[in-house]
């Protein structure tokens, strides 16, 4: 069995799980996949106060209240400390949107969860300058990378009908 994992999702994740006005964002299947899948088994998806701090900037009202209902559905990190080492990384002075980035990979850095999940490319560049390239992951990577760890059993035999334990008398 895979010990259970963390992840932490950052506001691109977290819009293109979220329909809105009835439009599906290219990624949302493959993180409805990650989320479903982490979620059946056990494994557990944190969203980053500098995630709510992005999708508070939302410029149009009615979407920035849904970014933020959907944020809500998930657990929030604590805040770490900034690292000089990561705060390295960005230009200084730290603009706002790096600023939040920076936050976001001082998680990753103290450990407070296994993988970060994002479909940012800058992101993903300074995690990677800072060591933790096999840390972040794509929405369609981590979906794969939990359909690996729990791939789904084989179909029973033709005369066999799979029925559940709570369905059994």
């Amino acid at each position: 069995m895979q010990t259970a994992m963390t992840f932490l999702i950052d506001s691109n994740v977290v819009i293109a799980a979220e329909p809105f006005n009835g439009r599906l964002e290219e990624l949302q299947p493959d993180i409805s996949a990650f989320i479903r899948t982490a979620a059946k088994h056990g494994h557990s998806v944190f969203v980053h106060p500098a995630t709510l701090d992005d999708l508070k900037e939302t410029s149009d009202p009615v979407h920035r209240k849904q970014n933020i209902a959907a944020f809500d559905k998930y657990p929030v990190l604590d805040e770490v400390e900034l690292p000089q080492r990561v705060l390295d990384e960005f230009p200084n002075p730290c603009p706002p949107n790096d600023h939040r980035d920076a936050r976001i990979l001082a998680a990753l850095e103290a450990g407070a969860v296994h993988f970060l999940v994002t479909n940012d490319r800058k992101l993903r560049k300074r995690a990677a300058r800072l060591g933790h390239e096999n840390k972040v992951l794509g929405p369609r990577e981590a979906a794969e990378q939990l359909a690996a760890w729990h791939p789904e059993a084989p179909p029973p035999p033709p005369l066999v009908e799979e029925i559940a334990t709570y369905n059994l008398d």
